[in-house]
């Protein structure tokens, strides 16, 4: 008898924890499966493996770390986060072979730890690991789940059959067909596989009566048998300064330039005015080249589409060339990662942080406030141009494109318009880099000035 109450108890147990357990992740699921489907569309990770990964490493968000950090993912810190940390024991041993604490990353929001974990996974210098899973259909779960699995993003020799046992338990799976779907291409927008990529947009070349080519309202030049962009300059009567300004992967008056390149001899446009609407990448392409490619420049392809610094797009993925969806929402929500790039981070100091404000030459100029329109899916104009209105061309110019990126760790007092006149730069130009939507900025936050 006694027997057979202890089965029975102990199965009431294991009964009351199942059921806690699948609550916990209902409940984890409904509150993170929209900034999940945000990231999809965003990243191409697909919303599917960032729940199940969500789920498995945080414990549904129950895991002292989700809990203390706000870390999801088991980030850690790195040689270069600059943010709070959390040290916990996980997987570091000291020489003598001794388990030690590790950092990890404090995010304050919990949507911080899901954009960092995309950019972890789209790291330039992890593209060796990471790189093959972006090539695969974002909507096929299985083959996300065993691409992690063998690029080792987990040791267990099991993860990729739990991602998937947990997507097809909570039917996660439904989350990746509400991202943004694959559009079908009009005809306009389709080239045969088999083009030359040197053709792509080819047909978009006006050659004026004076012999100039345009392309997207925007005068350029094919370059020539050993052509620099001092020989362009000399030949065309624009000021070599100009041409690398114009075309950002010139850099030195005396570079070499492959034959046929576009070369920019005025500004590229905001966007696209031909008639493609779309450019489906291939294999090689980076957003310079597709921004070569059609005379629209690469931040905004970044902004438009949503991809950030050092990113690339996947390929097979459609880059949008022109038409913005913007709203008047005056609470527009946006997710930055903290994380910089080891690179380009610059730790502020004494030479580089902004003046004290009994410093500054006129201290009580206010803060600019500035509303940025808000991507949504509510209006839509096709033109491309309206969100610049104010932007004009000045070919006597003298900025040049800065040489590294350059950080700035934010401190108390600090706002966008203290750090724009510090570091020569603008309010709109700092929030276009960052791709903030508002002026809020927060202690400790790194932020791209230039």
């Amino acid at each position: 008898m006694l027997k057979k109450t202890i089965t029975l108890l102990v199965l009431i147990y294991f009964s009351g924890s199942l059921f806690a357990q699948k609550n916990s992740r209902e409940r984890y699921i409904n509150k993170y499966k929209k900034i999940a489907i945000q990231e999809m569309e965003r990243a191409g990770v697909p919303a599917s493996i960032k729940l199940a990964q969500g789920i498995l490493e945080s414990n549904a968000g129950q895991s002292t770390l989700a809990r203390k950090a706000n870390n999801h993912f088991g980030m850690k810190c790195g040689s270069q986060w600059r943010g709070d940390t959390y040290y916990l024991e996980d997987d570091d041993y000291n020489d003598a072979g001794k388990l030690v604490k590790s950092c990890f990353r404090v995010y304050k929001r919990e949507k911080e730890s899901y954009v960092a974990h995309s950019e972890f996974l789209r790291d330039p210098r992890k593209r060796y690991r990471y790189g093959d899973l972006f090539r695969l259909n974002p909507r096929d779960y299985k083959a996300w789940a065993h691409g992690l699995k063998s690029a080792g993003y987990a040791t267990s020799p099991t993860y990729a059959e739990k991602l998937i046992g947990i997507i097809e338990t909570y039917k996660l799976y439904q989350y990746d067909q509400k991202a943004a779907p694959e559009i079908d291409l009009p005809d306009d927008d389709r080239y045969p596989d088999d083009t030359p990529v040197e053709e792509v947009a080819k047909e978009e070349i006006e050659v004026e009566d004076s012999g100039l080519l345009f392309l997207n309202d925007v005068k350029m030049v094919l370059a020539e048998k050993n052509d620099t962009p001092l020989e362009i300059a000399n030949r065309t009567g624009v000021k070599t300064k100009n041409i690398l300004k114009f075309n950002d992967k010139l850099v030195r008056p005396t570079q070499d330039i492959a034959v046929n390149s576009r070369v920019y001899l005025q500004k590229k446009r905001n966007a696209f005015r031909g008639k493609r609407k779309y450019h489906q990448v291939r294999e090689g392409e980076t957003l310079y080249y597709i921004s070569q490619i059609y005379g629209v420049k690469v931040k905004k392809l970044r902004k438009r589409n949503r991809i950030g610094d050092n990113q690339e797009p996947a390929v097979g993925s459609l880059i949008k060339l022109r038409g913005w969806r913007i709203s008047k929402s005056k609470k527009p929500k946006t997710v930055r990662s903290s994380d910089v790039p080891e690179k380009d981070f610059i730790e502020p100091t004494k030479d580089n942080r902004p003046p004290k404000k009994d410093q500054q030459t006129n201290p009580s100029v206010p803060d600019v406030k500035t509303e940025d329109p808000v991507e949504s899916d509510e209006i839509e104009f096709e033109t491309g141009d309206e969100i610049d209105t104010n932007e004009t061309f000045d070919p006597f110019d003298d900025d040049l494109p800065t040489a590294q990126p350059i950080y700035h760790r934010v401190v108390k007092g600090d706002t966008l318009y203290k750090l724009s006149k510090y570091y020569g730069t603008s309010v709109a130009d700092i929030r276009l880099l960052n791709q903030m939507r508002s002026n809020i900025i927060s202690v400790g936050q790194n932020l791209r000035v230039k």
